[in-house]
């Protein structure tokens, strides 16, 4: 297979295009390191890190074509999480999250299991809903505009619950984020983990926090990414939200850490490898 690996000027995407390039090679690849710049559309699959402009076009060119298509972007824990050069970053194909094929497989926990995260038994109970906003960058992305899903996410939870509404912008643009009316909100500075402790579920478009939130037994609303694979979507059940059991949130870690890698592995070929084993890439 001979893949494109595109970068664009930000570091973070010039180090994981370097680790996806050497990493493809040592998989027994073909491969071609180049800028945004020198986009072409003849390779048999492309990858890159995050969802910019040129890499939008990219994805909606390759899948266009049947071509896979796989997307870097920051890991789903870990305090490292594509931090430097050698964060976890999440690693999906043909979609900027996994959420289709996640738990195609039952996975092991020897994955998550280093991370040493504790797990807690869902429940019901807490004294607020904790709304995480979707960010400009994702409105973009998914042809929203800013803040009207979180609008009218209040709205709608408004009419089956009275239970109070904390909102949680995206921290580093909270200067684009106005307050919603019906809601408290949450100073960027605010610790996320104390929001979520006391909550009764946590709603997101397609967050991170939902995933924290189900790690410590919140239960989770949201409309894409994988928090959907262990929680709900339709926000009139807020009252009523899917109890995991602890053997189902265990393996949902499980199989969700094989969905992130080190820079390190994704250099030696370790995620190539695992993509190609569970089928999600196939050599042309």
């Amino acid at each position: 297979m001979n893949i494109g690996v595109y970068y664009g000027e930000p570091e973070i995407q010039v180090q994981t295009a370097r680790a996806l390039h050497k990493g493809a090679i040592i998989n027994g690849h073909k491969a071609e390191l180049l800028p945004d710049a020198k986009y072409r559309t003849d390779f048999d699959a492309v990858a890159f890190y995050g969802m910019s402009v040129p890499h939008i076009k990219a994805w909606q060119d390759y899948r266009a074509a049947g071509k896979p298509v796989i997307i870097c972007d920051l890991g789903y824990f870990g305090e490292d999480r594509g931090a430097g050069g050698t964060g976890h970053l999440k690693v999906a194909v043909n979609h900027w999250h996994p959420t289709e094929y996640v738990q195609k497989f039952k996975h092991r926990n020897d994955r998550f299991a280093p991370f040493n995260l504790p797990v807690t038994p869902m429940r019901k109970g807490g004294s607020h809903i904790l709304l995480a906003g979707i960010g400009p960058k994702s409105s973009v992305l998914y042809g929203i505009k800013h803040q009207s899903w979180d609008e009218a996410a209040v709205a709608e939870i408004r009419k089956h619950t009275k239970r109070p509404i904390i909102y949680r912008c995206k921290p580093n643009h909270a200067h684009t984020f106005h307050k919603i009316p019906g809601t408290e909100w949450s100073e960027p500075t605010t610790p996320l983990g104390k929001l979520i402790t006391d909550a009764w579920a946590v709603v997101t478009h397609h967050s991170n926090v939902g995933v924290d939130g189900l790690m410590k037994g919140v239960p989770c609303f949201a409309n894409d990414g994988v928090p959907t694979v262990a929680g709900l979507r339709d926000l009139s059940q807020i009252e009523n939200p899917r109890i995991l059991k602890l053997s189902e949130q265990q393996q949902f870690l499980a199989d969700l850490a094989y969905t992130q890698w080190t820079r390190k592995e994704i250099e030696a070929g370790k995620a190539w490898a695992h993509l190609e084993s569970e089928g999600l890439i196939v050599r042309s």
